[in-house]
């Protein structure tokens, strides 16, 4: 099936669509030149299949230097693991403009108070916005935490990412 580039048809999990009600930011990256480190953050939710079931990746990634700022991971998709991750990035820095796509974690006020209560103004990806140059960064953030992961996997202790 790989060989012929087919795949099964099964329910893929989704992690970006909005909760009814809450708020969606405007996208405010078009034609932004990003030349400094904390002018923006990132922020994706990926899926990673297990034997039966899935864990979460949530990484947040500096726009200029590419620098995967804090991470985690979870079985569930309750939003702890994310606040998590957000909180412990802001700890070494406050980014100018925080970017996600319109997923119910990202639009939750729960998430946006975090960064808004912290003076970052909060941008999102409307479909087909900038998603080109933001697909290309998320891949770069899974690429780096990626031998990490396998590690915290193995063994929680001895991976150095932020807790």
């Amino acid at each position: 099936m790989r060989e012929m580039g087919i795949q099964a048809i099964y329910p893929r999990q989704n992690t970006s669509r909005p909760k009814d009600g809450n708020p969606i930011y405007p996208y405010l990256l078009n034609g932004l030149r990003i030349d400094h480190p904390n002018q923006v953050w990132s922020i994706d939710i990926t899926y990673i299949p297990i034997r039966t079931d899935w864990l979460y990746l949530v990484a947040i990634i500096d726009w200029f230097s590419r620098y995967v700022l804090s991470w985690g991971v979870s079985d569930t998709l309750e939003i702890d693991f994310v606040l998590d991750a957000c909180r412990r990035a802001l700890e070494y820095a406050i980014p100018e403009i925080m970017n996600s796509d319109q997923g119910s974690h990202f639009t939750s006020p729960k998430y946006t108070r975090i960064f808004l209560d912290a003076g970052s103004r909060i941008s999102m990806d409307h479909r087909g916005a900038g998603l080109r140059q933001y697909l290309c960064r998320a891949a770069l953030a899974k690429r780096q935490i990626r031998g990490c992961l396998h590690q915290w996997l193995r063994d929680p202790s001895g991976c150095s990412h932020r807790t």
